[in-house]
């Protein structure tokens, strides 16, 4: 590649048993510009040729590969923060609920009393 040229690797990386995962993967690539025609009879549909990448007007450069180190994170399982404090919650509501129905049991049964 020139100098500022990049090329993007997708692929996958196995061997995922813990949270972190290196290994070296391997790449080779071949890059495709645009290449002249060498075509004598540009108008023959049968005939010419548009460099070594048939009549597609692409040529095809010197094959390039590196290495590199892939590197791969398991997210971390989501944390259990509010699962605690919903049982605690419930019982708080319960408890309130009980103690309003007993202080309205109490109030109609103090009312009855004076009428």
């Amino acid at each position: 590649l020139k100098p500022g040229e990049y090329v993007e690797v997708k692929g996958t990386l196995t061997g995922m048993n813990t949270m972190n995962h290196t290994d070296r993967g391997h790449t080779t690539g071949t890059p495709i510009v645009p290449c002249a025609s060498h075509n004598d009879h540009p108008f023959d549909p049968n005939g010419g040729d548009n460099g070594n990448g048939g009549n597609t007007g692409v040529c095809y450069d010197t094959p390039v590969e590196d290495s590199d180190d892939w590197n791969g994170v398991t997210a971390a399982p989501l944390a259990q923060t509010g699962s605690a404090v919903v049982s605690i919650a419930i019982a708080a509501l319960a408890a309130l609920g009980a103690g309003a129905s007993i202080m309205i049991t109490k109030r109609n049964k103090e009312n009855a009393r004076k009428h």
